[in-house]
Protein backbone atom coordinates (compact mmCIF):
# COMPACT_ATOMS: atom_id res chain seq x y z
CA UNK A 1 0.00 0.00 0.00
CA UNK A 2 0.93 3.63 -0.60
CA UNK A 3 0.84 6.72 1.32
CA UNK A 4 0.60 10.59 -0.18
CA UNK A 5 3.59 12.73 1.08
CA UNK A 6 4.24 16.26 1.04
CA UNK A 7 8.22 16.60 2.78
CA UNK A 8 10.94 18.71 1.34
CA UNK A 9 13.21 16.22 1.19
CA UNK A 10 13.79 12.66 0.59
CA UNK A 11 15.67 10.69 3.49
CA UNK A 12 17.38 7.04 3.16
CA UNK A 13 15.55 4.09 3.66
CA UNK A 14 16.54 0.63 5.02
CA UNK A 15 13.20 -1.15 4.95
CA UNK A 16 12.91 -1.36 1.24
CA UNK A 17 10.45 2.00 0.92
CA UNK A 18 10.29 3.47 -2.81
CA UNK A 19 9.39 6.99 -3.71
CA UNK A 20 8.12 7.69 -6.71
CA UNK A 21 8.15 11.66 -7.96
CA UNK A 22 5.84 12.95 -10.25
CA UNK A 23 6.74 14.89 -13.26
CA UNK A 24 5.64 18.31 -13.82
CA UNK A 25 3.13 17.22 -16.49
CA UNK A 26 1.42 15.07 -14.09
CA UNK A 27 0.40 18.37 -12.07
CA UNK A 28 0.21 20.66 -14.32
CA UNK A 29 1.82 24.11 -13.46
CA UNK A 30 2.90 27.37 -14.79
CA UNK A 31 0.94 30.32 -15.28
CA UNK A 32 -2.86 29.37 -13.71
CA UNK A 33 -4.24 29.60 -18.09
CA UNK A 34 -1.32 27.51 -19.25
CA UNK A 35 -0.56 24.25 -19.31
CA UNK A 36 2.62 22.12 -18.88
CA UNK A 37 2.88 19.78 -22.24
CA UNK A 38 6.97 18.66 -22.37
CA UNK A 39 9.56 18.84 -20.14
CA UNK A 40 13.03 19.07 -20.78
CA UNK A 41 13.16 20.55 -24.22
CA UNK A 42 12.48 23.98 -25.81
CA UNK A 43 11.97 24.50 -29.67
CA UNK A 44 14.92 25.29 -31.78
CA UNK A 45 13.13 27.79 -33.59
CA UNK A 46 12.79 29.45 -30.40
CA UNK A 47 14.43 32.87 -29.49
CA UNK A 48 16.18 32.72 -26.48
CA UNK A 49 16.91 35.43 -23.73
CA UNK A 50 19.19 34.85 -20.84
CA UNK A 51 18.95 36.30 -17.51
CA UNK A 52 14.72 35.73 -16.97
CA UNK A 53 14.20 35.52 -13.34
CA UNK A 54 10.41 33.88 -13.22
CA UNK A 55 8.32 32.27 -15.46
CA UNK A 56 5.90 34.76 -15.58
CA UNK A 57 8.55 36.93 -16.87
CA UNK A 58 8.93 34.86 -19.61
CA UNK A 59 5.29 35.05 -20.44
CA UNK A 60 5.54 38.60 -20.09
CA UNK A 61 8.44 38.64 -22.83
CA UNK A 62 6.52 36.70 -25.11
CA UNK A 63 3.15 38.50 -25.04
CA UNK A 64 4.85 42.02 -25.23
CA UNK A 65 7.40 40.45 -28.25
CA UNK A 66 4.54 38.99 -30.00
CA UNK A 67 1.15 39.94 -29.25
CA UNK A 68 -1.55 37.67 -27.07
CA UNK A 69 -3.90 35.92 -28.48
CA UNK A 70 -4.19 32.01 -30.49
CA UNK A 71 -1.73 31.45 -32.82
CA UNK A 72 0.59 34.21 -31.64
CA UNK A 73 1.89 33.75 -27.96
CA UNK A 74 0.24 30.33 -27.71
CA UNK A 75 3.44 28.63 -26.06
CA UNK A 76 6.73 29.09 -24.86
CA UNK A 77 9.57 27.68 -22.63
CA UNK A 78 11.26 28.49 -19.53
CA UNK A 79 14.28 27.11 -17.87
CA UNK A 80 14.23 27.90 -14.34
CA UNK A 81 17.81 26.64 -13.50
CA UNK A 82 19.53 28.84 -15.56
CA UNK A 83 17.11 31.35 -16.28
CA UNK A 84 16.47 31.00 -19.55
CA UNK A 85 13.27 32.00 -21.86
CA UNK A 86 12.30 30.52 -24.78
CA UNK A 87 9.43 31.97 -27.37
CA UNK A 88 8.85 32.93 -30.82
CA UNK A 89 7.67 29.54 -32.41
CA UNK A 90 3.71 28.24 -32.50
CA UNK A 91 3.18 24.56 -32.52
CA UNK A 92 2.60 24.58 -36.16
CA UNK A 93 6.40 25.92 -36.67
CA UNK A 94 8.14 24.07 -34.12
CA UNK A 95 9.44 21.00 -35.84
CA UNK A 96 12.83 20.06 -33.71
CA UNK A 97 13.63 19.97 -29.98
CA UNK A 98 16.64 20.66 -28.43
CA UNK A 99 17.26 18.79 -25.25
CA UNK A 100 17.54 21.98 -22.47
CA UNK A 101 16.49 21.85 -18.65
CA UNK A 102 13.32 24.04 -19.89
CA UNK A 103 9.71 23.14 -19.61
CA UNK A 104 7.14 24.16 -22.20
CA UNK A 105 4.08 25.85 -21.49
CA UNK A 106 0.82 26.12 -23.94
CA UNK A 107 -2.09 28.12 -23.67
CA UNK A 108 -5.27 26.14 -23.18
CA UNK A 109 -6.15 26.13 -26.97
CA UNK A 110 -8.85 23.86 -29.12
CA UNK A 111 -9.67 23.26 -32.77
CA UNK A 112 -12.19 24.04 -34.83
CA UNK A 113 -13.17 23.39 -38.26
CA UNK A 114 -15.78 23.29 -40.95
CA UNK A 115 -18.95 21.19 -40.25
CA UNK A 116 -19.22 20.20 -43.93
CA UNK A 117 -16.48 20.94 -46.25
CA UNK A 118 -18.38 20.08 -49.44
CA UNK A 119 -20.83 22.80 -49.03
CA UNK A 120 -18.52 25.36 -49.84
CA UNK A 121 -19.19 27.57 -46.97
CA UNK A 122 -15.34 27.73 -45.54
CA UNK A 123 -15.08 27.95 -41.54
CA UNK A 124 -11.11 27.74 -41.18
CA UNK A 125 -9.36 25.03 -39.45
CA UNK A 126 -7.91 27.01 -36.08
CA UNK A 127 -6.74 26.59 -32.53
CA UNK A 128 -9.26 29.34 -30.50
CA UNK A 129 -9.97 29.71 -26.59
CA UNK A 130 -11.18 26.66 -24.72
CA UNK A 131 -14.03 29.42 -23.20
CA UNK A 132 -15.20 30.53 -27.11
CA UNK A 133 -18.45 29.06 -28.48
CA UNK A 134 -18.73 26.83 -31.33
CA UNK A 135 -21.62 24.29 -32.84
CA UNK A 136 -21.50 20.52 -31.57
CA UNK A 137 -21.88 17.39 -33.53
CA UNK A 138 -20.68 14.00 -32.14
CA UNK A 139 -19.43 11.35 -33.90
CA UNK A 140 -19.77 7.63 -32.56
CA UNK A 141 -16.92 5.63 -30.96
CA UNK A 142 -16.15 3.88 -33.44
CA UNK A 143 -15.67 6.90 -35.74
CA UNK A 144 -18.66 5.33 -38.18
CA UNK A 145 -21.14 8.27 -38.09
CA UNK A 146 -21.77 11.52 -36.99
CA UNK A 147 -25.00 12.95 -35.66
CA UNK A 148 -26.12 16.45 -34.87
CA UNK A 149 -29.43 15.39 -33.52
CA UNK A 150 -28.76 12.20 -31.63
CA UNK A 151 -32.18 11.10 -30.07
CA UNK A 152 -34.24 13.56 -32.00
CA UNK A 153 -32.76 16.57 -30.28
CA UNK A 154 -30.29 19.23 -31.98
CA UNK A 155 -27.67 18.72 -30.10
CA UNK A 156 -25.95 22.68 -28.81
CA UNK A 157 -25.49 25.40 -31.62
CA UNK A 158 -23.14 27.33 -29.17
CA UNK A 159 -21.53 26.21 -26.76
CA UNK A 160 -17.86 25.78 -24.86
CA UNK A 161 -15.61 22.63 -25.27
CA UNK A 162 -16.29 21.38 -22.14
CA UNK A 163 -20.13 21.58 -22.71
CA UNK A 164 -20.07 19.96 -26.20
CA UNK A 165 -17.83 17.49 -24.17
CA UNK A 166 -20.80 16.56 -21.88
CA UNK A 167 -23.47 16.82 -24.48
CA UNK A 168 -22.05 13.98 -26.66
CA UNK A 169 -21.07 11.88 -23.45
CA UNK A 170 -24.49 12.15 -22.55
CA UNK A 171 -25.04 10.40 -25.84
CA UNK A 172 -22.62 8.22 -25.54
CA UNK A 173 -20.68 9.52 -28.12
CA UNK A 174 -17.71 12.04 -28.64
CA UNK A 175 -16.42 15.19 -30.17
CA UNK A 176 -15.05 14.24 -34.10
CA UNK A 177 -11.46 14.36 -35.26
CA UNK A 178 -10.71 16.78 -37.72
CA UNK A 179 -10.04 14.40 -40.26
CA UNK A 180 -13.42 12.66 -40.14
CA UNK A 181 -14.75 16.61 -40.20
CA UNK A 182 -12.78 16.90 -43.43
CA UNK A 183 -13.82 13.88 -44.74
CA UNK A 184 -17.19 15.23 -44.58
CA UNK A 185 -19.07 12.57 -42.56
CA UNK A 186 -20.67 15.12 -40.53
CA UNK A 187 -22.68 16.21 -43.72
CA UNK A 188 -26.48 16.41 -43.88
CA UNK A 189 -26.55 15.31 -40.03
CA UNK A 190 -29.29 17.13 -39.33
CA UNK A 191 -30.42 20.39 -37.64
CA UNK A 192 -29.25 22.43 -40.60
CA UNK A 193 -25.06 22.24 -39.62
CA UNK A 194 -23.79 22.18 -42.95
CA UNK A 195 -22.29 26.00 -42.46
CA UNK A 196 -21.49 25.98 -39.07
CA UNK A 197 -17.84 25.66 -37.19
CA UNK A 198 -18.02 23.12 -34.67
CA UNK A 199 -15.43 21.82 -31.95
CA UNK A 200 -12.97 18.58 -32.66
CA UNK A 201 -11.82 16.22 -30.59
CA UNK A 202 -8.48 18.10 -30.71
CA UNK A 203 -6.53 19.87 -27.56
CA UNK A 204 -3.56 21.87 -29.04
CA UNK A 205 -1.73 19.43 -25.92
CA UNK A 206 -2.65 16.59 -28.39
CA UNK A 207 -0.76 17.83 -31.60
CA UNK A 208 2.65 19.10 -30.58
CA UNK A 209 4.68 18.32 -33.39
CA UNK A 210 8.25 18.53 -31.71
CA UNK A 211 10.40 15.46 -31.58
CA UNK A 212 9.39 13.54 -28.40
CA UNK A 213 5.58 14.64 -28.69
CA UNK A 214 3.77 15.56 -25.38
CA UNK A 215 5.28 15.49 -22.67
CA UNK A 216 3.87 12.20 -20.82
CA UNK A 217 3.09 12.07 -16.84
CA UNK A 218 5.66 10.06 -15.53
CA UNK A 219 6.60 9.14 -11.97
CA UNK A 220 10.45 8.78 -11.15
CA UNK A 221 11.41 5.85 -9.18
CA UNK A 222 13.94 6.42 -5.68
CA UNK A 223 14.73 3.06 -4.21
CA UNK A 224 15.36 2.81 -0.89
CA UNK A 225 14.21 6.11 -0.29
CA UNK A 226 11.14 7.90 1.60
CA UNK A 227 9.68 11.11 1.72
CA UNK A 228 8.89 12.35 4.66
CA UNK A 229 5.44 14.00 5.99
CA UNK A 230 2.22 13.26 4.67
CA UNK A 231 0.78 15.53 2.30
CA UNK A 232 -2.31 17.17 3.43
CA UNK A 233 -2.17 15.45 6.40
CA UNK A 234 -3.74 12.18 4.71
CA UNK A 235 -1.98 9.13 6.27
CA UNK A 236 -4.16 6.71 4.30
CA UNK A 237 -2.40 3.70 2.95
CA UNK A 238 -2.95 3.12 -1.21
CA UNK A 239 -1.73 0.88 -3.32
CA UNK A 240 0.67 2.24 -6.38
CA UNK A 241 -2.12 3.29 -8.95
CA UNK A 242 -4.54 4.68 -5.79
CA UNK A 243 -1.61 6.17 -4.27
CA UNK A 244 -1.01 8.34 -7.22
CA UNK A 245 -4.68 9.20 -8.33
CA UNK A 246 -4.71 10.82 -4.70
CA UNK A 247 -1.29 13.09 -4.98
CA UNK A 248 -2.98 14.62 -8.34
CA UNK A 249 -5.80 15.13 -6.80
CA UNK A 250 -4.05 17.41 -3.85
CA UNK A 251 -2.50 18.93 -6.27
CA UNK A 252 1.52 19.79 -7.06
CA UNK A 253 1.57 22.45 -4.11
CA UNK A 254 0.50 19.46 -1.37
CA UNK A 255 1.98 16.34 -2.65
CA UNK A 256 5.50 16.19 -4.47
CA UNK A 257 5.61 12.24 -4.09
CA UNK A 258 4.42 8.59 -2.63
CA UNK A 259 6.52 6.61 -0.56
CA UNK A 260 5.81 2.91 -1.04
CA UNK A 261 6.63 0.14 1.44
CA UNK A 262 8.33 -3.00 0.04
CA UNK A 263 4.72 -5.21 0.65
CA UNK A 264 3.44 -2.50 -1.78
CA UNK A 265 1.43 -0.08 0.87
CA UNK A 266 1.79 3.27 -0.33
CA UNK A 267 1.64 6.55 1.16
CA UNK A 268 1.03 10.05 0.01
CA UNK A 269 4.23 12.68 0.89
CA UNK A 270 5.27 16.03 0.50
CA UNK A 271 8.37 16.59 -0.75
CA UNK A 272 10.47 15.07 -4.15
CA UNK A 273 14.07 15.64 -3.05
Amino acid sequence: SCTVRASSSLGSSNNGETTYVASPVCHGGGRPDYDVVASGVHCEEDTPLSSVDSLDACYRLCALALGTGPGICDSFAYDATNQQCYYGSSWSTCHDAVNTASTIYAAPLWKSADSCPRVGVPHPTEWIETSAQRTVVCCSTDGAVCDADPGGSCLPKAATVAEAQAACAAQNMRLCTAAELDSNLCCDTGCDYNTRAVWTSSSIKDEIPIAGGKGACSWTPHANKYSLGYAGGVSTSFDLDGAKQKCLELGSSVCKAITCSSSGSCTVRASSS
